[in-house]
This record gives structure tokens, sequence and C-alpha cells, in this order.
């Protein structure tokens, strides 16, 4: 089987031209654990819209963005991508399309470092320690986990305000 069903059904077919569409990104991220799940229910929709929220209003919606390929490719840890160079490649195809369909740019220098930043303050909030982790200011925030409903309606408000489109399509 070479394709994905997703949440709204539809058949994703791995490396074919799709329509990114935000109701399953936000529900597939909110489904996805950040760390292989190994500090509890923390999403990677919550860590997109803690990145966005670090960001001036210009760049937010490619911060709330920056991980919208894993909700058609799944999350791989950046020690195993790295292993990956196909991986990478597919990943790189697929931040093309999204950042075409949303006119962003998911991969914005300003993105990564608060990419980065949020990535420094999760090890901290979680007791991870920081070996091996990047040499980066830590946001002074602590994390609350919350669950993938929370997770879901939370990166939905953020991108339809993004839109000005107040209250949020259901």
């Amino acid at each position: 089987m070479s394709f994905v069903r997703l949440n709204n059904g539809e058949a994703h077919h791995f490396g074919q031209p799709f329509t990114p569409d935000i109701e399953s990104i936000a529900a597939a991220l909110s489904h996805i654990n950040r760390f292989n799940g190994h500090v509890g229910a923390y999403s990677v929709a919550q860590h997109s819209v803690l990145v966005a929220m670090q960001l001036p209003r210009e760049l937010r919606l490619s911060g709330l963005l920056h991980d919208a390929t894993e909700a058609y490719l799944g999350d791989v840890t950046s020690p195993l991508k790295a292993l990956m160079p196909q991986y990478q490649a597919l990943e790189d195809k697929y931040h093309d399309v999204i950042d075409q369909a949303f006119g962003v740019d998911t991969r914005n220098p300003a993105v990564k470092v608060a990419d980065l930043r949020m990535l420094v303050t999760e090890a901290l909030s979680f007791d991870l320690g920081l070996d091996g982790f990047p040499q980066v200011e830590p946001y002074n925030t602590k994390i609350a986990l919350m669950s993938p409903d929370v997770a879901r309606d939370m990166f939905l408000t953020v991108y339809y305000s993004l839109q000005d489109c107040i209250p949020c399509p259901k």
C-alpha cells in the first residue's frame, strides 16, 4: 500500500500531487506526539501554535505550518531524519506544495530559529536535559500538555485568525 487514508476519508498517495487541507493537517498534527511520545501527549499541533506565537505576525502562518508535512508523511525525529536522505528530499517537495498552497515560507530562517528555541524550551519543560540540543536561548515559558481536541481547535483558531476569518468554520 503506497498511500495513507486521511481523516477526511481521502487516500493520500505518497509523492503524488495533492492539495493540502488545513482541517486534515490540524487533525493529524493534534494526534502526532513530539519526541516520539516520550514526554506524553504533547502534540505537533500544540508545538506549531507555540512556534507561531513567537514570530512577528507576517511569519506566524509560516510558523504554524512549519511541520505540516508531518500530517502527510508522519513525524520522524531529527536525528533519525538525518540518516534518511530520500525522506528529506520527499519532505522538501511537500514543503514546496504546502508553501505554495498557503502562500508561506515554512523554511524561513526566522521560523527555523523559533522552532529551535521552542525545542530547547520543550527540553527544559519536560526535564530532558540539554545534551545534544542546540545551544540557543529558550523562551521563558512552561508547557502544559493538552488533549488532541484542544490542540486541534487551538491550531485552527490561530490559522483562521491569521486569515482574518473569525469565527472559525466548523
